[in-house]
Parts: C-alpha cells; sequence; structure tokens
C-alpha cells in the first residue's frame, strides 16, 4: 500500500513518478493537486483503511453524493489515476474505468445536444448594464472609490471584487482563470523564468494598459502561456482605479485576505450575481451569455468569432456548439 488515506502536495511526486516510468503524457501540477483533492474528499466520507479497494462501497459513496454527472466522472478520473499508482488489481481498476466512461458518453453527448449543466441561464447586455450601473452607484454611495483598501470592511471588499470581476467576465469570459491571478508589472513578468511563469495567470500592467498571460487554463495541452491583450478602454478604467485602491502587486482577487481559488470563483459568482442581478450566474453562464448576446442575430462573422474565442482559449467550434444558446 503507497497511498495514506489523506494526500498532501509533496504526494504530487508519486503520480509524477508512476507517469514517468509508464511513458504517460505529464499532467499540470494543478490536474494533480485537483485530484489530491478529490481524492481526501471520498476518503473522508467513506473513512477507511484501503478504502479505493472496495469499489461497490466507493461506487455507493460516488452514486449518493449528490453531485452532477460532471463531478463524479472527475471522482472517478482521480480514483483510476491512484489506483494505478498504488498498484491495485486490473479488474477493480477496470471496472471504475467502465463507471468512468459511462459518465464520459453522458458528458459527451450534453456537450454535442448544448445540454451541461447551470439550466442555461443566461444574461442580457441590459440586464448587465443595469446592474453595472447600480453597483456604480451603491460603491459611490458607500465612499469605496475613496477608501484605503487596508481600512475597508470585507463586505466592501468583496462587494468592489465582484463588480471588477464581472466587468472582465463581460470583455474576457475565461473559465475560473481568475481565480489565484497576481498582478505584475510586464517588465518584471519578462524576467521571471520559465518555470515560474508555467501553471500560473497574470495580470500585467504597463503604463496605463494591461495584458493578461494564462498559463494554466483547461485546453492548455503543451504547457504554453496564452498572451490576451486588455483593449477595452473603459474596462481598463475599471482596473486601474481599482489596483490604485487595492494594489498594484499581490492577487487580483482575494476572500478575508485570501486569494480567490479557482473552485471558489464561480460560487463567488453566483453568490453575488443572485443578490444584484436577480440570477445565480455562474462562469460558464457568463460564457454562454457572452457567445449568444454576440451571436444574437445570427450572422456573425467566422473569422471574427475565431479570433475572439481565441482570446478566451478555445476553438470558435466550442464557440459554437457549445457556448451559443439556441434561443430560436
Amino acid at each position: 500500500m503507497v497511498l495514506k488515506n489523506i494526500l498532501q502536495d509533496e504526494d504530487i511526486a508519486l503520480l509524477q513518478d508512476y507517469r514517468n516510468r509508464t511513458d504517460k503524457k505529464e499532467l499540470k501540477i494543478s490536474s494533480i493537486k485537483q485530484f489530491i483533492a478529490n481524492y481526501n474528499i471520498l476518503s473522508k466520507i467513506i473513512n477507511e483503511d484501503d478504502w479505493i479497494k472496495d469499489y461497490d462501497k466507493v461506487m455507493n459513496t460516488i452514486d449518493n453524493s449528490g453531485k452532477g454527472n460532471s463531478t463524479q466522472r472527475n471522482y472517478l478520473n482521480c480514483i483510476i489515476q491512484w489506483c494505478q499508482v498504488d498498484g491495485i488489481d486490473k479488474d477493480i481498476v477496470n471496472k471504475y474505468i467502465h463507471e468512468r466512461d459511462k459518465r464520459n458518453n453522458i458528458y459527451n453527448e450534453n456537450m454535442a445536444t448544448n445540454k451541461l449543466s447551470d439550466e442555461d441561464i443566461i444574461i442580457t447586455k441590459e440586464e448587465l448594464i443595469t446592474m453595472f450601473n447600480k453597483l456604480d452607484k451603491l460603491l459611490k454611495l458607500k465612499d469605496i472609490y475613496k477608501k484605503n483598501w487596508s481600512i475597508m470592511d470585507n463586505n466592501d471588499k468583496d462587494l468592489y471584487t465582484f463588480y471588477v470581476m464581472m466587468n472582465l467576465y463581460m470583455e474576457h469570459p475565461l473559465r475560473n482563470d481568475y481565480g489565484s491571478m497576481l498582478i505584475l508589472q510586464k517588465k518584471e513578468y519578462s524576467l521571471l523564468k520559465d518555470e515560474d511563469k508555467a501553471g500560473k495567470n497574470y495580470l500585467l500592467r504597463y503604463n496605463n494598459t494591461y495584458s493578461m498571460a494564462i498559463g494554466d487554463y483547461k485546453t492548455n495541452k503543451h504547457n504554453e502561456t496564452a498572451v490576451i491583450d486588455i483593449v477595452d478602454k473603459p474596462l481598463s478604467q475599471v482596473i486601474r482605479k481599482y489596483l490604485k485602491i487595492k494594489g498594484n502587486s499581490g492577487y487580483l482577487f482575494e476572500i478575508k485576505g485570501q486569494p480567490i481559488a479557482k473552485n471558489q470563483l464561480t460560487k463567488f459568482l453566483q453568490k453575488y450575481n443572485k443578490e444584484y442581478l436577480g440570477k445565480a450566474v455562474s462562469t460558464r453562464s457568463i460564457r454562454k451569455s457572452f457567445y449568444t448576446e454576440l451571436n444574437k442575430d445570427g450572422d456573425v462573422d467566422v473569422n471574427e468569432l475565431s479570433k475572439i474565442a481565441k482570446n478566451n482559449l478555445h476553438s470558435v467550434g466550442i464557440a459554437i456548439d457549445i457556448y451559443t444558446k439556441d434561443t430560436t
């Protein structure tokens, strides 16, 4: 038995070593950390030694977890990885693979028919303008634009964070890639070693302009960094004002002094969108709404869409087939 009941970051080496020995594709550190997190979630629920070998108990736990198909699929992907590391009997591993593949088929079918979760919550440009105007008035009423970040209470910080975050998502609807994003001068970023850039996301500032260097994103197949220029002037003004108050270094978005992690980000948005927009809008809903608005007349230029999709870190096919809701 190689695995402990609770894994730590230092156990990343176990999975890396296994994949190196078996000539499997190298995984990103962020992916391995997610495998560790999911393993620990299941381990705490089942609370038994060698639980990963007990196929029936594991499947009963997953089936009754109340989680959706995608989360169950992620749990099984995690289990398969750690079973292989631990040399668990192949018959057990194959059972897990069979269950994972069943959920993969459901996922792929949903993707193909444009039926992924969030019940297709769509927000319009008019709704957003109304919300931004309301938030701007509220921020002014609270004198937040004139306050010092260090003495601002957490509620006001969260409100301002939400306002800036939604402004970013309206122009650049990435997935959860703003989670744990760092702020850095462009010149300082250029001096970083490759290993300090890899697997991290940065907001880069140069004079009064901004760009993003995204090294940790879902579709990154070759450990490349995508650079996205922020060209929208009103958005640049929102960012400039925010950084003047919050500071020009550290993490872009925080909750109670801690960086907002990727898995926190969509919940944060849902909470505040529910309060100020009247809809629990997630990052996926934002992306869907973005492309639905872009293609609302059905005549979007494919070349333009291709450029926009590239900046949003996916293919034009994904933009059309997945993120554009059929409103007919």
